[in-house]
Order: C-alpha cells, then sequence, then structure tokens
C-alpha cells in the first residue's frame, strides 16, 4: 500500500491526466482520437529517454561534471546545467549535477541556493533546443517545425532568461570551495558511452528530418538486446503522461471549438496556465486551440518559472535537496518562489515586447 501511495505521490501528473481522460470521455461517451502525429511524437519521446538513460549509465555525464569541481561552483555549475539540458532534457541535467552540488563541501544554505540556481538555468537554457524538454518536443513535431525556425523564435527568451540567471550565480558565489570526490566519481564506460553518443548524433539526425523516424527503433532495440536495465529504468510515466493529455485533449478539443488568435494572449494564457498544471500539460492542452506556436512555446518556458509546479525540472530539484536537507525545506521554497517569480515576470514583460 506503501508503495503504492508512493507512486501516486511521485506521479501525480499521470493521475490526474489519466482521470481527466476517463471523466471526459465518459461524460462526452467518446474515445478519445489518438492522431499518428501524437505517436510520432511518443516514439520520438520513448527514443530520446532510452539514449539518455544510456549516457546517463555510461557514466559520462558525471565525467563531465566531476571537470567542473574547482574553483566557485555557482557560476560553473548553474552554466553546466544550462549546457547539459540543451541537449539531454532538463530534467536529465539535474539529476546529473544536482547530486555533485549535493556533495559540495559548503554550507547547506549556500548548497541551497546552488540547486535553485540549477533549476532556474535548465528552465531557461533548455528552451532553446527542440530536445531540450519536452514541451518543446511536443510542440516541435506538433507544429511540423524547421529546427532553424523553432531555435530563431526562441533564442530572445534564452539569452534573456539565461544572462539573468548566469548574472544571479555570479552575484550569489563568493569562495572558491572544493567538491567531495567520494559521492561524485563514477568509473566511465567507454563502450557505452560512445554507442550511446553515435545514438544521440542519429537521435540529432531524425529531428533535423535527415534520418527517418523509422532509426529511432536502433537504440531501444540495442538496448534490449544489449541491457535490458536501460529499457527498465526509462520514465515511462513521462509517456503515460503525454498519451494521457492527447486523450484529454481530443476529447475536449471534441466539445470546445475557441480559438487562441491573438500572440500576445496566447503568450500569457500559457504562461500562467502553466503556474497550475505545469508547462508540459499546458503546451499539449493549448496545442489544440491555437496556430500560434511561436507564442505557444515562448509562454510554456516562460512558464517554467514561477511556481514550484510550473516545471517538473523544479519539483525534481526540489525533492533531491529535500531528501537531504529536510530541514531546510520551508527556506528553499520562499528562496525559489522569490527568485523564480521575480524571472517569471521579467520574462513574461520581456516576451511580450518582442513577441
Amino acid at each position: 500500500m506503501d508503495k503504492i501511495s508512493k507512486i501516486v505521490k511521485e506521479e501525480w501528473l499521470f493521475f490526474i491526466a489519466l482521470m481527466a481522460t476517463l471523466i471526459s470521455s465518459l461524460f462526452l461517451k467518446r474515445m478519445p482520437e489518438i492522431t499518428r502525429g501524437d505517436l510520432k511524437i511518443l516514439i520520438v519521446l520513448f527514443n530520446f529517454l532510452v539514449i539518455t538513460k544510456g549516457l546517463e549509465k555510461s557514466g559520462l555525464f558525471a565525467k563531465i561534471a566531476s571537470r567542473f569541481e574547482k574553483g566557485n561552483p555557482f557560476l560553473k555549475l548553474t552554466l553546466l546545467s544550462g549546457i547539459l539540458s540543451m541537449f539531454v532534457t532538463n530534467d536529465v541535467a539535474l539529476f546529473t549535477v544536482v547530486p555533485l552540488t549535493l556533495s559540495l563541501s559548503i554550507s547547506p544554505e549556500k548548497i541551497m541556493l546552488l540547486v535553485i540556481l540549477e533549476a532556474l538555468s535548465v528552465n531557461g537554457a533548455s528552451a532553446l533546443t527542440p530536445f531540450g524538454n519536452p514541451q518543446n518536443i511536443f510542440i516541435y513535431y506538433y507544429y511540423h517545425l524547421h529546427p532553424a525556425t523553432f531555435m530563431k523564435a526562441i533564442f530572445p527568451f534564452f539569452i534573456f532568461s539565461f544572462i539573468l540567471i548566469l548574472g544571479l550565480a555570479l552575484f550569489c558565489g563568493r569562495k572558491k570551495i572544493e567538491i567531495t570526490k567520494k559521492e561524485c566519481e563514477k568509473k566511465l564506460n567507454k563502450r557505452e558511452a560512445v554507442t550511446y553518443c553515435g545514438f544521440f548524433i542519429m537521435f540529432i539526425g531524425v529531428i533535423f528530418h535527415i534520418l527517418p523516424i523509422e532509426a529511432s527503433i536502433v537504440p531501444p532495440l540495442f538496448a534490449f538486446l544489449k541491457d535490458r536495465n536501460i529499457l527498465k529504468e526509462v520514465d515511462y510515466f513521462l509517456i503515460f503522461t503525454f498519451l494521457a493529455f492527447f486523450g484529454f485533449t481530443s476529447n475536449i478539443s471534441s466539445v470546445l471549438k475557441f480559438s487562441l488568435a491573438n500572440p500576445h494572449k496566447t503568450l500569457i494564457y500559457s504562461a500562467f496556465l502553466s503556474q497550475i498544471i505545469s508547462n508540459v500539460p499546458a503546451a499539449l492542452l493549448l496545442g489544440k486551440f491555437t496556430n500560434l506556436w511561436k507564442s505557444l512555446l515562448i509562454g510554456v518556458n516562460v512558464g517554467g518559472f514561477g511556481t514550484l509546479v510550473g516545471s517538473l525540472a523544479n519539483l525534481i530539484a526540489f525533492k533531491l535537496f529535500k531528501n537531504k536537507f529536510n530541514n531546510l525545506t520551508r527556506k528553499y521554497l520562499l528562496t525559489f518562489h522569490l527568485v523564480s517569480f521575480l524571472l517569471f515576470f521579467a520574462s513574461l514583460m520581456f516576451s511580450l515586447l518582442i513577441i
């Protein structure tokens, strides 16, 4: 019973989406329609999760992170979190860098500030690439965008928010400190690292439409034949959450015929809706009601700032910190929301000016 309760607590977003789909299906007396485009997004997402899990297990991420052990970690680890998130999603970046941060030989309060900066960094930096976060993957494939078009649209938000975050990191960093290697070192499996780097290049080829989507079968097939533990550790709840929201939005769009046609309103609605239900479901929900993909893209990425639930990355960082420093939970939440809401409103005002 405790195990079930733990799963429900950790994967609350999936269960809410599932209940919303089931209730709307019963009320409307219809089965939700999952389109070919929806399935394509799920296939790409699954392929990406397998590749990033393979890279993580190879020890490559930990090896890269350990190179940032000397000097002032505030700027270095905040920058590392952001750069990693552009390529391996905001969630994976945090699971790589935050454990390293928790081993720093500094006060818990400074570790708290650094974890907060890392969470905010991945939210801002991951916005730049089509595969930086789940909502970007959805928008990129749902609207059939070209990579250059996508990155050009989001670049002003990315550079504005990331500069602000790096500025905060510089301000917070004061002392030269060291990382305790004991908790951070992990042996690098070079063969696995090279293999999954190759798969990542293949994935880029699929994203950039150089390779057909059928190429996505290679990494999962390799993992099935060589190391099934990778497949066991994939975040299937994220995939099922996408699937459930596809079903819910299909049901809702069958009865609601409104359309978001104003770019400023679309940006505002998506940013504020993200504060309540998180930015991934906000993108999935509003995508059915607007063709203004640029406003939606910027809005849900702005929405990653603000409340703790604005982005799942925020929740991951908080959970990792809370597990080690439970006594600082209240202080973490107060500090996080103060800084995060400043970034939210600053990014929102900036984005409304340039949209």
